[in-house]
């Protein structure tokens, strides 16, 4: 489908149109000459011809609304045509953002449900510092976040619309058309950035059509998902939720979803609910993800659960720090379990970091990292005071050196804890509790005194182990 658009007759004998090609001719004044030619023309080409007198004034006014009719209806045939061969052959969605691009003249960004970028026109953005300053490759910035909840929750409004939305961001000061790619489920978006040249009213349709390929591209690749397998979001909930029970079964979902954990691994939890600050969850599991390298991180009970696997050592005091870092930045309260080597323990150690949120907040309510090892000995008071008193477990000698504290103003049995842990060295406990060593040869001289009167031997490691854990359990601020 050919429109050609000519000033002189001259035009037409240099086109050499096509055979069947029919003509409508303008014309201000006619003689006896023009009307030969007109029919020499149809017969020449074996084509109608119909021509129409205007005024001077209304020159071409007829081929500008032609090629506008061409513009916007058979080039949507065309476009939507191109948009289902791509479909078709598999080529994705970033060559349909290609294609539109010719089509639309201005840059466009899809966008998954995650608010990572799955396809974009980066060509034209490289002059734009906001384009840099909101947007990097795999999606948006921190920076860009804030403007989804500032702009009148902007994406909340688009997610509901069956139609485009046109908006300009203060921030950006580019007019922008939004699109839902599915408005019953939430997919992704589309934005199209007027910076060629201003949007036209057939943009609107021209982008719902993008949509609708787009969707339909996302339908069949997770139709293609769910046929080859589960992925690793399914294998780990249905872990914690317990359905996988044998040791085949188990074998079987792993070599499914392809992966392998290592023998050191942690949970962390980010409890979401108790953020602090207006969050977006797929942005919180990204940066994660970002931080903590070959970790596998989902959305599960409205928490972020990420398996963080170690090649080889533990999480060193600076990857904690980092750890503790985001959980502030975004204002979130983080768990942390101890490592294990087995996946299929992860829901004993899942529930370790949600221990470790509930018994931390106890003592330092701020959004922090929360390490389960740090609230052991709390857990277990916890355990063991919901049914017995803890008093009852506390090795016998505590009970000796503690009346003697509360008679004569001492802390005996800080003091000789404090030396068992650090191996019965009086160089080491005086440095730790910033006594002088001479005090502390003292008070350790009587405290022994008061251990063999009562017949309490502490040579053997099981007895020093059971009265430092007594007194780990009997301390009411956990220290």
């Amino acid at each position: 489908q050919i429109l050609y658009l000519i000033r002189s007759f001259t035009e037409l004998d240099d086109l050499q149109p096509e055979p069947d090609m029919h003509f409508l001719i303008q014309y201000a004044d006619s003689n006896l000459m023009f009307v030969g030619q007109l029919k020499a023309y149809a017969k020449k080409y074996h084509a109608d011809i119909l021509a129409m007198k205007v005024a001077d004034s209304e020159e071409m006014t007829v081929f500008e609304d032609l090629h506008f009719f061409f513009e916007s209806q058979i080039a949507f045939a065309c476009f939507s045509d191109s948009l289902l061969e791509i479909l078709s052959e598999e080529k994705g969605i970033q060559e349909m953002v290609n294609h539109a691009y010719m089509f639309l003249e201005n840059p466009l960004f899809v966008f998954d449900a995650d608010f990572m970028l799955m396809a974009a026109n980066w060509e034209d953005l490289e002059q734009y510092p906001w384009a840099k300053k909101f947007i990097e490759q795999t999606g948006l910035t921190n920076e860009a976040f804030p403007l989804l909840d500032n702009f009148d929750h902007i994406h909340k409004r688009v997610l509901k619309s069956t139609e485009s939305i046109r908006v300009t961001h203060p921030e950006i000061g580019v007019e922008q058309i939004i699109c839902a790619i599915n408005t019953k489920r939430d997919l992704g978006h589309i934005v199209l950035c007027a910076l060629n040249r201003p949007f036209r009213d057939y943009d609107l349709h021209a982008i719902k059509l993008l949509a609708a390929a787009i969707n339909d591209q996302l339908q069949k690749a997770a139709f293609v998902r769910y046929n080859q397998g589960f992925n690793y979001e399914q294998f780990i909930a249905d872990l914690l939720d317990g359905k996988i029970a044998t040791d085949r079964q188990f074998q079987d979902r792993l070599s499914y979803v392809n992966i392998a954990f290592t023998k050191n691994n942690y949970c962390l939890i980010a409890d979401l609910a108790r953020s602090t600050k207006t969050i977006h969850p797929a942005h919180i599991r990204d940066s994660f993800e970002k931080l903590l390298p070959s970790s596998k991180a989902l959305i599960y009970n409205g928490e972020l659960v990420v398996i963080i696997s170690k090649e080889t050592g533990t999480l060193t005091d600076d990857e904690m720090a980092l750890i503790n870092k985001t959980s502030k930045q975004y204002g979130i309260y983080c768990g942390l379990s101890n490592p294990f080597s087995e996946i299929t323990e992860i829901r004993n150690y899942y529930e370790q970091a949600l221990r470790a949120i509930e018994l931390g907040i106890n003592t330092k309510n701020t959004p922090n990292l929360f390490r389960y090892y740090d609230y052991a000995i709390d857990h277990i008071k916890f355990v063991l005071g919901k049914n017995v008193d803890i008093d009852a477990f506390a090795h016998p000698f505590i009970r000796v050196l503690a009346e003697y504290d509360k008679s004569h103003k001492t802390s005996f049995v800080r003091t000789w804890y404090m030396y068992l842990i650090h191996e019965r060295n009086l160089v080491a406990t005086a440095e730790a509790m910033f006594l002088h060593r001479n005090t502390l040869a003292y008070h350790l001289k009587k405290i022994t005194a008061m251990a063999e009167e009562g017949s309490f031997h502490f040579d053997s490691i099981k007895e020093r182990a059971y009265y430092m854990l007594s007194y780990g359990l009997i301390q009411k601020d956990g220290s």
